[in-house]
């Protein structure tokens, strides 16, 4: 179903095909109606108001805003009070039922304007209507008088496209966060353009994307919001609220949507965001924008920035020395890396977060050869956790390092019985049995592990010194 429908007015729209799109509507919907020319498109814009009246008076279980966006002329005053009597029905259904009205009339004015002349029209469109709004230049939004209850900012060459932005921007604002609608496509938002052209959202309707025709039959089944545009529209968005919100309050709004992209691990549109917000918000308050930027960039491979970014955040729990520890292990830092994971575990962290700690930590105590610390961590974390393949497969690696082949060939039976198609634990269980002189075992083993992975050229190797 529709939640907003866009429509840029002409001499030359199809009344009749955009008609038939009512029936797509929410119950409760917004119709916004572009138009370049009032005094050209008065016919128009009235069996326009026609066509919906005769809509709502089918189903009066429906309600819509209808919104009229135009430049201001002091001249329009007729217009008004003809549409008045086109919706009067309406007016006097409300008040009979102490309601609010089915059909409500919000008008958009675009300026320039001179105080002089605009505030008596403000006032006579308030007295007939829903107090009016304003569309302004951004470099005009200060001065509007704070007696206009909503003013929009043009933040693009195409109203259209500027009252999406802000339409958008609104909605965000309404969320907090954790909230998934964050990250949602947005709702099915459709953009008419004279000739009865329809897109999906104002967005596809500015990258001229995804367009059916209006007469089409069928046409609704094919209207889809590009998916992937999402992301970069809400941050588009967020850049047009320059003149609508103070930078601390932008930079809120890019952290606390960086942190629901996060959150679904979708790690570029969540990158975009913190580094937008640390440029808006105050020095005293980047400390976790750097952080979260930190581990955007170990998400991505960059592991010197991760490092450096982490620094930057001051903050350390057990997550932020993990990440570190991460970071150096990955750049061949294992001192620095051994340092900051010890940190980590010293901490105290959950379970769940304990054991990928404690497996990068036993790795990079068998790089730097300190196999009997290794192989203390992992029989404890085979104590908590006795079904993780990954603490036998690195324990045996030790023990087979510090020559303790029986130990060794323990562990790597081990991971085999939790994962009987690991080719690497069946040829390290080869080279196991090889060495204490198993050598019809080490042979079988290792065929098994080359019929399950051709590429292990050691097992191969091994395998053909123990055939001879």
């Amino acid at each position: 179903m529709i939640q907003k429908v866009y429509l840029k007015l002409s001499p030359e729209t199809p009344l009749e095909d955009i008609s038939h799109l009512f029936h797509h509507l929410r119950l409760f919907s917004d119709i916004y109606v572009f138009i370049e020319d009032p005094s050209q498109s008065f016919t128009y814009l009235f069996n326009l108001t026609r066509e919906i009246s005769a809509f709502l008076q089918k189903y009066s279980f429906c309600r819509l805003n209808l919104h009229l966006i135009h430049s201001f002329s002091p001249e329009l005053k007729s217009f008004y009070l003809t549409l008045t009597q086109l919706t009067s029905t309406f007016n006097i259904e409300g008040y009979t039922h102490q309601g609010t009205p089915r059909l409500i009339v919000f008008p958009i004015l675009l300026g320039p304007f001179s105080e002089q002349k605009i505030t008596p029209f403000l006032e006579f469109l308030e007295g007939q209507f829903m107090p009016p709004s304003l569309f302004v230049t951004a470099s005009a939004y200060a001065s509007i008088p704070r007696s206009v209850e909503r003013v929009f900012v043009l933040s693009d060459s195409d109203p259209i496209v500027s009252l999406g932005q802000q339409q958008l921007l609104l909605d965000i604002l309404e969320m907090g966060y954790p909230n998934e609608n964050l990250t949602s496509p947005c709702p099915l938002n459709v953009v008419i353009d004279p000739k009865g052209n329809i897109f999906p959202c104002f967005r596809a309707y500015q990258l001229n994307i995804g367009m059916v025709e209006l007469k089409e039959k069928g046409f609704i089944n094919r209207l889809f919001p590009p998916a992937e545009l999402c992301a970069e529209c809400k941050h588009k968005a967020l850049l047009s609220a320059g003149a609508v919100l103070s930078q601390e309050d932008q930079g809120e709004l890019h952290f606390r949507l960086g942190l629901s992209y996060f959150d679904k691990a979708e790690i570029e549109p969540a990158l975009k965001h913190f580094s937008q917000a640390l440029n808006l918000v105050s020095p005293d308050d980047r400390g976790e924008i750097y952080f979260y930027l930190a581990l955007c960039k170990a998400n991505m491979g960059d592991y010197p920035t991760t490092i450096a970014y982490l620094k930057k955040a001051n903050i350390w729990n057990y997550n932020a020395y993990f990440y570190l520890g991460f970071a150096h292990f990955q750049e061949g830092n294992y001192l620095e890396a051994k340092e900051a994971l010890e940190k980590a575990l010293a901490l105290e962290p959950p379970l769940e977060e304990k054991l990928p700690i404690a497996l990068y930590l036993a790795t990079v105590y068998k790089e730097l050869g300190q196999y009997s610390e290794a192989i203390s961590l992992l029989q404890q974390m085979s104590w908590l956790t006795p079904q993780v393949r990954e603490i036998y497969n690195l324990m045996g690696t030790c023990y087979y390092k510090s020559q303790k082949y029986s130990e060794a060939a323990e562990c790597f039976e081990k991971a085999i019985s939790l994962a009987p198609d690991s080719a690497i634990d069946y040829a390290n269980l080869c080279l196991s049995l090889k060495a204490m002189g198993k050598t019809s075992e080490a042979i079988s083993h290792c065929q098994k592990a080359l019929a399950l992975d051709s590429s292990l050229d050691f097992a191969r190797k091994a395998l053909k010194e123990l055939i001879g």
